[in-house]
């Protein structure tokens, strides 16, 4: 069914390299999205249907994006630098992650706000990279590395603590360290930027070198990432 091939997408992105990788990533998406898109409307599941239809069709426009260019030898992977960090200027960086898609339903797309632009103000940087606050699930606000070149939200093991976040699943990541590791990962409610959200994300959970969380791709895919020299803006395509 749709939601098995969600799975199946989800768990060859982790490990996606290639073209060729991601070519087949793509097809497990369509193949998705084209069981969605034959629900009648008489079905009783319809309504969800339609709600799950833009959430796969944003992933398999993601995928075809990927079989369409160069992959160089680190994507796909969360790179963390050994030892634990003691503030966000020197904590650890990521390259870009697969975008964390649940093993029951892809994570649902960044909702448009009123204003076509959500303007985030930068409270640290992290070897260059801005850190905004972010809201998870409502209420808890974190600080966050807002990196473009990753497509998976990496959230630390105290937020997980502090949030709740139990391990639904796991993903196949290499670190600066190691390679092939294990990470798990977990749903949280929402993650909200100044009014933009994201409801239901799967995330990937870092082992205790990581003291800050990174935001990616699946949170802001939908927008254009500006980084300026006080505020990072989201403008919505």
């Amino acid at each position: 069914d749709a939601v098995s091939l969600a799975s199946s997408a989800f768990q060859l992105g982790q490990s996606a390299r290639s073209q060729d990788d991601w070519s087949l990533v793509a097809r497990r998406w369509q193949q998705a999205v084209d069981l969605l898109a034959a629900v009648p409307k008489s079905s009783a599941n319809y309504a969800t249907a339609q709600t799950k239809l833009s959430e796969y069709r944003r992933n398999l426009t993601y995928a075809q994006q990927q079989a369409n260019k160069p992959i160089d030898q680190s994507s796909g992977v969360v790179v963390v630098r050994p030892g634990r960090p003691t503030s966000p200027t020197n904590t650890a960086s990521s390259s870009s992650t697969r975008p964390p898609t649940q093993t029951r339903s892809a994570p649902t797309p960044v909702a448009k706000s009123e204003s076509s632009v959500i303007v985030a103000p930068i409270v640290a940087r992290a070897g260059g990279t801005p850190v905004i606050n972010v809201r998870f699930n409502g209420t808890t606000v974190f600080p966050m590395i807002v990196d473009t070149g990753a497509s998976g939200t990496l959230i630390t093991a105290e937020m997980a603590d502090v949030l709740n976040v139990q391990a639904t699943g796991e993903a196949k990541v290499d670190t600066a360290s190691q390679r092939n590791i294990s990470l798990p990962l977990g749903l949280v409610q929402s993650i909200e930027v100044e009014g933009a959200i994201a409801n239901d994300v799967l995330v990937a959970i870092a082992g205790p070198e990581l003291d800050i969380g990174l935001l990616g791709h699946d949170f802001f895919g939908d927008y254009d990432v500006t980084v300026r020299e006080d505020v990072v803006e989201f403008h919505h395509r």
